[in-house]
């Protein structure tokens, strides 16, 4: 099975998922958020942090043993993700769950920095970790693929955005700026009444309302 895993608050997230046509296979739904320290998708997250970053976020996190193979110990687990960003890829090899492996590398932006992983996980009674790494051409041609179209959409979004800034700014420069009428003076009426404006005439509207309806009044 091969997914999209995106960082969250306190694990992975599944974002998008391919299964397997395999009838054993391990089920994790779109939606699903896995723990950051034993997944594959999580230490090749955690190894593209600084090491500032990676400190905070491992003693905000709980540690906790899913497997026999989960590490726990905050030094160690340190030294597996240096050597997982030294070689690029992250491994699981029965940490999350037992009876599973796991393979995961990242998917960056025109800066490097990891936006998600691409991740393959089999059942141990068909895949192992050497096995999934003989795949890793593979995943990584389809990561480079992945990454070609999320930077192309983002400069597209970023020139229309860009565009978009632009040309209000400049309708707003064009624009006259005029100044806010005071209110009206009104001649006295002859008789001492208020005057008012004819049934059916358009006197009542002032110019350049014209969302404005034309009033209309009672005979008396």
């Amino acid at each position: 099975t091969c997914n999209l895993a995106a960082p969250g608050r306190d694990g992975m997230v599944y974002l998008d998922r391919v299964e397997t046509h395999w009838p054993l296979r391990i089920q994790l739904p779109i939606g699903t958020q896995v723990p950051f320290h034993c997944t594959a998708s999580g230490k090749m997250y955690l190894s593209s942090l600084p090491a500032k970053t990676q400190d905070r976020l491992l003693s905000a996190v709980p540690l906790e043993q899913r497997t026999g193979n989960s590490e726990t110990e905050p030094a160690r687990l340190k030294q597996m993700l240096k050597d997982t960003a030294e070689r690029g890829y992250a491994t699981d090899d029965e940490e999350f769950m037992d009876g599973m492996a796991a393979l995961a590398i990242p998917i960056c932006d025109d800066q490097g920095r990891l936006l998600t992983t691409l991740s393959i996980h089999a059942p141990k009674l068909r895949h192992n970790i050497t096995s999934l790494e003989a795949g890793l051409p593979k995943l990584r041609e389809a990561a480079r693929r992945l990454e070609e179209l999320l930077v192309g959409c983002a400069r597209i979004c970023n020139r229309l955005h860009a565009s978009r800034r632009s040309g209000t700014l400049q309708r707003m420069a064009a624009t006259p700026v005029r100044a806010c009428p005071g209110p009206r003076s009104r001649s006295p009426s002859p008789t001492g009444r208020r005057s008012r404006p004819r049934c059916g005439t358009r006197s009542s509207v002032p110019r350049g309302n014209w969302a404005i309806a034309p009033m209309r009044w009672r005979h008396r």
